[in-house]
């Protein structure tokens, strides 16, 4: 019964769009994301229940736990990655200094197990991070938004 599940973040991996490439920015230790439709409701007088409910904006957050890997051996990390998720962290002075942030192109969500892309996201920017030590892992904690979810 458990075969098919996806268990463990460690049969998540992300990809990243960088400079039109995807590449794998690390092993998932947890993934969510949110849609938020801004839904109101469209209200009338003499009727007590809505009369319809309408879309006021759309806003897609999305929360990554990305576990760091040791350093590179032969041109890759453990995880078979290249680049890992603190490699596209933007810094202060380049945000300060271009008053923009980063924007890239797709953000995608692979189940290793079959290569399916689980979730697909556009135009994703980095909103915050930080990191998390503990229990012999190291992960880097990211906030992103992101225009739209595309799967």
């Amino acid at each position: 019964m458990a075969q098919g599940l996806i268990a463990n973040g460690s049969r998540v991996r992300m990809q990243l769009a960088i400079d039109g490439v995807l590449k794998q920015i690390g092993l998932a230790q947890n993934v969510s994301y949110n849609e938020d439709f801004k839904v109101q409701a469209a209200e009338c007088l003499g009727t007590l229940p809505p009369i319809s409910y309408d879309s006021m904006g759309y806003s897609c957050n999305i929360d990554l736990g990305v576990f760091v890997p040791n350093k590179k051996i032969a041109g890759k990390y453990a995880d078979g990655g290249e680049i890992t998720i603190s490699d596209f962290l933007p810094k202060v002075d380049e945000v300060w200094e271009s008053g923009m942030m980063p924007e890239h192109n797709i953000l995608n969500i692979v189940n290793m197990s079959t290569g399916e892309i689980l979730h697909q996201f556009e135009d994703v920017v980095v909103a915050s991070n930080g990191s998390t030590i503990g229990r012999g892992f190291v992960t880097n904690n990211v906030k992103l938004v992101a225009i739209k979810r595309i799967k």
